[in-house]
Parts: structure tokens; sequence; C-alpha cells
């Protein structure tokens, strides 16, 4: 197949590998990799089936509407960033279906660091589509020795589990910047998951696809490793570094810190218990130190793991 990448950063170099591992021609268009190998957007896109849009979330609106007059037809367009715009709180399929006018549209997520991606280390990843012949497609021409794409009707789910996780990936980064251990990791991811089934749900996501890979398997990932850049920027500034430092030592984006603004407006709009998304907006955008964060979160009042249904009455 003809499959088009938008974005050479690190993880659309990996997965241009992966398909150009399973035969495909590939072209990836973004900022010269060096003297002459500049390619334009038209050239990429000729006569391509899939296109993986792996650019920054901030920058999908713009190179969606970029591409729009040379995307072929009947091409498959996937977004396989992970956030939420701000201002519009749109997913990144929303701005590609809102820009392009085109119903042929899916999700990538799941945990994946990129350099393993290239690596050829066996890794699993769900694609979500409204249109279950879209992902089977995606599936069947991605999917391969290395790497196993599932499927899921759930896209708006994907993209939020996607989304959040980046966000609490960040408090699990401050966990160890403040140099606590294993206890209080385990506790922020297991809560961590409660809070994205709670709040995935309420923004339109089924419960059940927050426990899969791009939600329970992604947040793992992220909050358990210092490859994750939203990690990064939590261990920062529980060292004690402030907001401009630390984002002035990270090399590439962290989704999760736009994201933060993003869901912390959709959160307080529907009034949504969101304790851990609440504290990271509050270290990230408001300089809520992290040690008074965390006592935060400790001091709330006691409650059901489970609440019942009278409980929640």
């Amino acid at each position: 197949m003809r499959i088009a990448v938008l974005g050479n950063g690190a993880w659309g170099a990996a997965l241009a590998a992966a398909c150009a591992r399973r035969g495909h021609r590939v072209r990836i268009w973004g900022a010269p990799l060096r003297e002459g190998d500049a390619r334009t957007l038209e050239e990429a896109l000729e006569g391509a089936e899939i296109i993986l849009f792996a650019v920054p979330s901030h920058a999908m609106r713009e190179v969606a509407g970029r591409a729009r007059a040379s995307l072929p037809q009947g091409a498959i367009l996937v977004s396989v960033a992970k956030g939420i715009e701000e201002d519009t709180d749109l997913r990144m399929s929303e701005i590609l279906a809102a820009v392009t006018g085109r119903a042929e549209i899916a999700a990538l997520s799941g945990p994946s660091f990129a350099a393993e991606v290239v690596r050829g280390t066996p890794t699993a990843l769900v694609c979500a589509s409204a249109d279950a012949r879209v992902a089977r497609r995606v599936q069947e021409a991605l999917g391969g020795e290395t790497l196993r794409i599932y499927t899921s009707d759930d896209l708006a789910g994907v993209e939020i589990g996607g989304a959040l996780k980046n966000v609490i990936a960040i408090g699990a980064g401050a966990c160890a910047g403040l140099g606590l251990g294993d206890n209080s990791r385990a506790a922020l991811i297991t809560r961590g998951v409660a809070e994205l089934a709670r709040v995935g749900a309420a923004l339109g996501g089924q419960p059940r696809t927050f426990f899969g890979l791009s939600g329970l398997g992604d947040l793992i990932l992220t909050c358990a490793s210092a490859q994750s850049r939203n990690y990064q920027v939590g261990e920062s500034l529980g060292r004690g570094l402030t907001f401009a430092q630390a984002m002035a030592n990270l090399k590439g984006t962290a989704e999760g810190v736009r994201t933060a603004r993003s869901v912390h407006q959709m959160v307080e709009h529907r009034k949504l218990d969101a304790p851990i998304l609440r504290a990271v907006y509050a270290i990230l955008h408001e300089g809520l130190p992290v040690a008074a964060a965390l006592r935060e979160l400790m001091a709330r009042e006691p409650r059901p793991e489970f609440p019942s249904e009278m409980d929640a009455a």
C-alpha cells in the first residue's frame, strides 16, 4: 500500500519504519531531515491510501487544512496524536472530520514508545473508528509480526483515554521527583484508572475502553517510565524546578501540558469528580507546589473505593 506519514518526529518516524517493514511504500512529510530531503506535502500525499497524522495535537488543525486539497479520494485519515484541542475541546479525529469533510477517519493509540517500535519490540495498539471497515483496514495494513493492532468502535473513548493518561503521567513524574516510592505510584495509577473511566464516560467514551490499551495500558507505560516526556515534566517539577525550567529541559512535546488545560475546562464545566486531573492542572498552570497538591489529595474526605448507588445519591 501507499502510506503517507505527516510529521517526522520520533513517533511519525517509528510508524513509518513499522509500515516499511510490512512492505508498504511510505513517504514522510515534515521538516527536512537533512539538506536535500525536503518533500512537498502534495508529493507525500499523492496516491496515499492511508495517511497517518503524526503531528502534535496543537498543529493538527493547521496540517489538516494544508493537506485538505491534496487528499486522495477514499484515503483513510488516521490520527496518532494524543491530545484535545484548546478552546474547542475537540478530539483529533473531530478536527480531521471538521477540517477535511472526510468520513474515513480513525485513531491509533496505546502503550508505545517510539524507540521500541523502531527496534521491533512487540507492541499492541488499538485502532478505533466509527466505521468498522476503516478500523479493520488499518489493522490489516499496519499489523505485523511485532505490531499487533486491535480494533474498537469507541473512537471517543480511545482518544480520550490517550489524552487524559498524559495528564496523569505528569502527576506520576511529580511523585517520583518528590522521592516517593512504589506505594505512591501504585496508588496514583489505580486511582488514575478510576478517574479516567469516570471522566471518560462523562465525555462520551465507553467505560470498558479505559481498562484497555488506550487507557490502563498506556497509563501504566507512561506512569512507570522516564522515557515518557509527560513523566519527565512532572519529575522536574517534583524536584523543585519551575515550570519554565522543566519545559526548557524537555526534548520534544509533552502533550499532557496543553491537555491539562483543556481537560480542566471540560471537567469544571461538567462539574466532574477529577481530583488528580485538577491537581496536575493546578501544578502546571496555577503554580501550586507539588508537595501542596499531594497534601490536598491525601486530605480529601474519606469515601468508599466503589460507591454504591445509595452512596452516589
